[in-house]
Formats: C-alpha cells, structure tokens, sequence
C-alpha cells in the first residue's frame, strides 16, 4: 500500500496559470468592484452625503484609511454596527467567489488525473455553487453571529460599569471570569479567522455542509499552524506577482494618465486574487494529508461518506496512546508547552478584553489595565480600587492555574510505574 501524497511542486505551477484563466480573472474583478461599492456606500453613509466616486478612484487608500478610522475610532457598539455588516456582506461575497474558483480548480486538477475513470462524477463549479450557495453563505453568517453572541458579555460589562460608576465596577470586577471565559473564545475565533479562505475551499472539495466546513478550518489551522502559515505564505508570494510586477514598471506607469494606472493596477490585482483563490486549494489539500492522511488525488470533489478532521494532541499530531517509555525531554517540552499556551492564552484573552472594555463603556475602564496604563497598577481610587484589586486576584488565579495543572500532571507522571498503575485502578 502506497503512503499518501500531497501536491507536487509542478501542482503550484499549475495552479498559477490556471489562476490566469479569463473567467477566473474577471469574476475577481466584479468582485473588486463590488467590494469597492459597498465599501464606498458604507462611508457615504456613514457621513451622511453622497458618494465621493472621484474621490475614492483617485486617493483610494486616503479614504479607505478615513473610513477604517470613522469605523474603528467609536465606541464598540459603533464599531459592531458600522463594521459588522461591511463585513459580513463582503465576506459573503468572497466565500461565493472563493467557492466558484475552489471547485473550479479541484474538478480541473481531477480531470488532469490518469486514474480519473475511477472517480465519481464531477460537478462543475457552476452547478456547485447553485447547489451549496447556502452553505457558503452560512459559514459566514455562523462565525460572525457566534462572535456578536459573545460580545454581548463585555457589552453588558461596560453598559453595567458606565450606569452604575464604582458600584458597577465592583460588581463587573466579580464576575469577569464569564467576560473572560467569553472573550478567549472570541480570541479563538479571531486568531483562526486567518485560516477562514479555507471554508469555501472545504466546502468545495468535500461537498458538505457548514459545519463539516468550521470544523475543518479551524483545526487544520489550530492543528498545523506552522505549516498552515508557511504554506499561505508560498500562496500568497506566488499571487502577489501580478501586482509585484507593477512596481517593475514603476517608472514607465508613471508617464500614464491616471485612469489608466488606476484601471492597470485594479486588473494586477484581481488576477492576484484569482491565484490566490486558485492556490488556496493546494493549501487545504496539504492540511488534509497532514492531518486526515488522505491523499491529494483522492479528495472527493462530491458527496462522500460522512467524515471528521482527526483529533490532534496539543503539539499537533494525532492523538495517540502515549507509552510508558517515553522520553523525559519529551515530557519536558510537553510540560513547557502546556505551561506556555495557557499562559499566553490569559494573557491574550485579558489584552482584549480590556481594549473592548474601554470602548464598550464611556465610564472609568482604566481600573482593569494592570500592565495595559502607563504605571503597572492602574489609576484608580474608592470602589474602582475595590474593582481593580477583586479584577487583579482573578487575573492571579487564572495565571496560576496552568502552572498548577502542569506541576501536578508532572509529579503523577513521575510517580513509578507500580504506583502510576494502582492510582488508575
């Protein structure tokens, strides 16, 4: 039996000029000029006037950072209300496109193939895309709903501390660990989202639903995040030529009108996100090998059996039965690592839920900034006091907690064997 592969070399090659593809090309630039649409819109409306069309056409990235400001400069409500819908419609739209190209680029691969004979039929990308259009759309709605869920803890949080002054923030201090437990879910989610082009992909390759879909996003990135990044960045690179190559011709463009840079430049970069978009299926079919050893030519690109993404161990690999001659290097880096994670978890978690604690209450949030204000206990006096050292006790035992979880998972694994077997008896 052979061992499963992943993609060769030549595949990439092949993916980049497939990206190159006409069709490709221009579904990725209706969807540049849909996203420049809304987001155009999003400001007109923001502002209360009508759209500045010349404006943005000729200082894109002026108005694209006034806007990024005239969203994320408010409160967290304001925040939520202006950014949230942005950018659900436009992540819809991606995950369309993103589902069209995917399964585009797995039927060309599997028609490629010598062995193709054997497979199941193959559905074309268009009647894919009629077919799961729903469940694209759903990945999005059910990640971003999931986060405004919770958000509403820290909502609630500053809505309680701004209303009720001291007394609110005593009473916010007693029960940050629900804000807390909340908020390292919302990190969660927020750190994976990088991995959130790999949703459309899965759903392409694997015809499911959006679960099937969350769920292999997530724990290929979380299980494989080494080589998760290395290989967005081999894609990334690889799509940037278009656009890279402008700058080879700097000199020469800017003799151009305007219009015509501005026109050039909007073509170099749909067809970078068309090869991205092309790639980005390479990169799902080496974390299916890598964490579910299924081989790259036997990706389903229909309905097949039911299947999850194999749980991993917290170094990554498949979970297996540890033996007892483990190594004692190993149990070490295993104990560091169990240590280090939790530890950089909190501390994560605690950064972010301040930073939306000060913008989800107008009142006094200073009293929660330990380490995160210019002194390392923060400015506070009378209840916020209370507030801030009831806050510091918590944020104690949480930063206890793992070294504590690890300390007493070395000692049992330290204990003989003899004794290691009665303890499980």
């Amino acid at each position: 039996m052979t061992e499963p592969s992943g993609p060769e070399p030549a595949d990439w090659l092949a993916g980049l000029f497939r990206g190159l593809h006409p069709v490709r090309w221009l579904l990725c630039l209706v969807g540049l000029v849909l996203t420049g649409l809304s987001i155009v819109g999003a400001q007109a409306l923001f502002e209360g006037r009508p759209p500045n069309w010349p404006g943005w056409w000729q200082q894109p990235i002026e108005h694209l950072q006034a806007l990024q400001s005239d969203i994320l400069g408010g409160s967290l409500g304001r925040i939520i209300l202006r950014g949230g819908p942005l950018l659900a419609l436009n992540t819809a739209l991606w995950f369309l496109i993103g589902g069209w190209i995917a399964r585009r680029e797995l039927v060309a691969r599997r028609r490629a193939q010598d062995d193709t004979t054997e497979g199941r039929v193959e559905v074309s990308a268009t009647p894919f895309l009629v077919g799961c259009w729903k469940s694209l759309l759903g990945c999005c709605v059910a990640v971003l709903s999931l986060a405004l869920f919770l958000i509403l803890p820290v909502l609630v949080a500053g809505w309680v501390n701004n209303l009720l002054g001291g007394v609110g923030a005593v009473a916010v201090s007693v029960f940050l660990p629900v804000v807390l437990v909340a908020d390292l879910v919302l990190l969660l989610i927020g750190l994976g989202s990088v991995g959130w082009p790999l949703m459309p992909v899965a759903i392409a390759a694997e015809c499911r639903d959006l679960f099937d879909a969350l769920s292999r996003c997530y724990s290929y990135v979380y299980q494989r995040p080494v080589r998760f990044l290395l290989l967005t960045a081999i894609s990334l690179c690889l799509a940037g030529l278009p656009v890279a190559a402008l700058y080879a011709f700097a000199e020469q463009m800017a003799a151009w009108q305007p219009e015509t840079r501005q026109i050039v430049c909007c073509l170099a970069a749909a067809l970078s996100v068309s090869i991205f978009w092309s790639l980005q299926t390479l990169v799902y079919l080496h974390l299916r090998l890598a964490i579910d050893d299924v081989d790259a030519s036997e990706v389903a690109v229909g309905p097949g059996p039911r299947e999850t993404p194999k749980t991993a161990s917290p170094t990554g690999n498949a979970a297996e039965v540890p033996t007892s001659g483990e190594s004692r290097p190993a149990k070490g880096r295993s104990i560091v690592l169990g240590v280090l994670m939790p530890l950089a978890a909190v501390v994560g978690t605690w950064c972010l839920t301040f930073w939306l604690f000060t913008r989800a209450s107008s009142g006094s949030a200073e009293w929660l900034g330990w380490g995160l204000t210019d002194t390392f206990p923060p400015p506070a006096d009378g209840l916020y006091r209370v507030a801030s050292m009831i806050a510091a006790l918590w944020g104690v035992v949480l930063l206890a907690l793992p070294v504590a979880v690890a300390v007493r998972g070395f000692l049992r694994g330290g204990a003989p064997p003899g004794k290691k077997g009665q303890e499980s008896e």
